[in-house]
């Protein structure tokens, strides 16, 4: 399979981690950035650089939109390839907006398109064994991560919406300017609580973790294996562009309506 990524600029982690993730399994890239660095990741890597998206659609068999540090990126870069209705998958989180968001899942659904959307905390291998332990019904939840809210707290939320796969109703919020405590409400009647904190030791203050109630006993443990969250999330996005599998949309709509709320009121 030949993937195409579409970034903002390439010289980021994801790409490289990525570009390492599809060789290994065989897969082909190509790629084309809308603000490049200076340099050339492509020569420097050994990949074929393309001059606009259309060019990567007429190649590639399916897309990965990264711009992981440019999510407001995201609208233009998805919207030159919708229309493909080639598999697209999305770094982290549609759009910075539940409007772009929208938009993007509209169009999506349109031209009958393949859409995925996820932080690769969604697939990290603890909350996976976590979930298999507890082998049934998660009453609720308690999560904490580290860094800014407008760009990590992504990943807090992937885990918990991993966690409890159900509808966010409700989002209340308490802060400081460097904590964000939230409670969702599911709609099944189940909440989640998370905390993010940002600071220079945060990450050892806060790393990622989660306690997962079922009964009376919590399932819990910590994020550390990262680079199996990268790997499996290679895993994930492959067997999705195969299936030409489409994600819930309410829950890459609902990360976003999460980030934007909290970001709103604590603003």
């Amino acid at each position: 399979m030949t993937i195409a990524f579409l970034d903002h600029h390439l010289d980021n982690w994801h790409a490289k981690v990525f570009l390492g993730l599809l060789r290994e399994r065989g897969h082909d890239v190509v790629a084309y950035e809308s603000d490049p660095k200076e340099g050339d990741w492509c020569a420097d890597h050994n990949v074929t650089r393309v001059g606009s998206p259309d060019e990567a659609l007429e190649i590639a068999d399916a897309v990965m939109v990264l711009a992981p540090d440019n999510i407001d990126a995201h609208l233009d870069l998805t919207f030159a390839v919708l229309a493909a209705g080639k598999p697209v998958w999305v770094d982290k989180q549609l759009a910075p907006t539940l409007d772009h968001s929208l938009r993007i899942v509209r169009m999506a659904e349109y031209h009958g398109t393949p859409l995925t959307c996820a932080s690769s905390l969604s697939h990290a291998a603890e909350l996976e064994e976590a979930l298999e332990a507890i082998n049934g019904r998660v009453e609720e939840g308690v999560f904490s991560g580290y860094g800014e809210w407008h760009r990590y707290g992504v990943h807090t939320i992937a885990m918990a919406l991993r966690a409890i796969p159900s509808r966010v109703e409700t989002i209340d919020c308490r802060f400081t300017p460097h904590v964000k405590q939230v409670e969702l409400g599911f709609e099944d009647g189940r909440c989640a609580f998370l905390t993010v904190v940002a600071g220079k030791n945060s990450s050892a203050a806060f790393p990622w973790r989660f306690a997962l109630r079922s009964g009376e006993e919590y399932v819990h443990g910590t994020v550390t294996r990262f680079d199996e969250f990268y790997e499996r999330e290679c895993e994930a996005i492959l067997r999705a562009f195969e299936t030409r599998e489409t994600m819930r949309h309410d829950e890459m709509l609902d990360t976003v309506r999460i980030l934007e709320n909290v970001a709103a009121v604590s603003s």
